[in-house]
């Protein structure tokens, strides 16, 4: 069975995945696999989010669109949001047009699992558009040597994200959640009939992400106030889908992200060591250009163009008289090649910056222009949605299971890939 990698935005961990397979390999021989220096910067930001650059129609009362994603179609009002925060647990490229993961999918950010010896469910940070968020992380574009796959998708994969937009007079943060919280007393670990003293351990304890809250999987969380700042945890209320109203403690029926409850947290055991199956929410971007990304190793095992190489970009061993030897195999590095609108780059020091486009991504349905003021801000809040979410929440209506990641992605994002360094060993 293969495992997948989840990337973590700075720190990172080891969990099983369930959904979209990605390339995972391993890296064996001469410590590839662990080679922290196969590594890049990564910057994710939205030049949309910025207030002065957006009308009052924009960001406040919507204006008339259409959704048409997959098979699905949809009107009402769109309005472009304030912020967008999530808490990735992957960042990949992907062909929408190859149904191989091997061939379709690339990790441009992902760790080898080791490096967490607790074995963490969740050990991340939030990225923040508004912010431009920037971290390294552990790629594995080697695997994308053989096929130089060119992607025309980014796939986000989140436990949860906060969306910050204003409707009318208020500012609203409406937070969807993918994980029991506390984590301990999830379902699922009463599915591997957990003891008290098992479920204490910090890889359960030290799960929850929020401070200051208890919620279930696929609830959404709101925040209503009357001006810009950003919420505490103890604002954030539930929708209670019975009688309509915002309340501050979990009702019998909340609103709910369907497709999230129709894909429990199940949990299993392979020896004496638990395993949680958890899959996250999906955020999906068209790339304004399809990018070819891919790495080899500077020499070694692992090494496409320079496998029987003891150092760097060279194809000799070490020697056979091992008595007068004094040459030691070198550490490999990656080297990265990148194709954007035909210009072409090379080197060891890779750079990425997505400029993600936002707009018009919260869709109320339903609603014509003018009508914003008929309804109350309760009665709005159940009509709210991200256009991705607003996808999945039609297929969990039929209980359609999979996707490709052209049908749920309605933001682009604008690529910049820069590589420096040469053929020279990065720092």
């Amino acid at each position: 069975m293969k495992y997948i990698f989840c990337l973590i935005l700075t720190i990172f961990v080891f969990i099983r995945c369930q959904g979209d397979d990605v390339n995972n390999g391993g890296g064996s021989g001469n410590g590839v696999g662990q080679n922290t220096r196969a590594g890049s910067s990564i910057s994710l930001t939205s030049d949309t989010l910025s207030g002065s650059a957006l009308s009052g129609s924009q960001t406040e009362r919507g204006t008339a669109c259409s959704v048409q994603l997959d098979i699905y179609q949809g009107s009402g009002l769109c309005i472009t949001p304030l912020n967008f925060i999530g808490y990735a647990n992957n960042l990949v490229g992907e062909n929408s047009k190859i149904s191989d993961p091997d061939i379709g999918q690339a990790r441009l950010a992902g760790v080898s699992g080791s490096t967490d010896a607790e074995g963490l469910i969740f050990n991340g940070a939030e990225f923040n558009l508004a912010e431009k968020s920037s971290f390294t992380g552990y790629n594995e574009l080697w695997f994308n040597y053989e096929h130089k796959t060119e992607f025309s998708h980014l796939r986000l994969d989140l436990s949860y994200q906060k969306i910050h937009f204003r409707i009318l007079d208020q500012y609203v943060t409406m937070m969807i959640v993918a994980s029991d919280q506390p984590f301990s007393e999830s379902q699922a670990l009463d599915d591997c009939s957990l003891s008290a003293e098992e479920k204490s351990q910090s890889r359960y304890t030290k799960a929850d992400l929020i401070t200051g809250l208890s919620f279930k999987r696929g609830d959404y969380l709101f925040c209503v106030r009357s001006d810009s700042e950003s919420c505490d945890s103890s604002e954030f209320m539930w929708l209670d889908s019975d009688s309509g109203k915002l309340v501050a403690t979990r009702p019998a029926s909340p609103r709910k992200h369907q497709w999230l409850v129709n894909d429990p947290v199940s949990c299993s055991k392979e020896g004496d060591r638990p395993q949680i199956s958890l899959t996250g929410m999906v955020f999906g971007a068209t790339l304004t250009s399809p990018v070819t990304l891919y790495a080899d190793w500077s020499h070694g095992v692992n090494s496409i163009q320079y496998k029987d190489g003891a150092s760097p970009l060279s194809t000799s061993p070490l020697s056979e008289n091992k008595e007068n030897d004094t040459d030691t195999f070198e550490e490999p590095y990656p080297l990265y090649y990148a194709s954007i609108d035909g210009v072409s780059q090379e080197g060891s020091r890779l750079s990425q910056t997505y400029d993600f486009d936002l707009s018009g991504m919260i869709f109320i349905e339903g609603l014509a222009e003018g009508e914003l003021e008929d309804y109350s801000t309760e009665q709005l809040l159940a009509k709210v949605w991200t256009k991705h979410d607003w996808v999945f929440e039609q297929k969990a209506k039929t209980k359609t299971v999979g996707y490709s990641i052209d049908q749920i992605s309605s933001a682009t994002a604008t690529p910049s890939i820069a590589l420096s360094g040469g053929t020279e060993r990065p720092d």
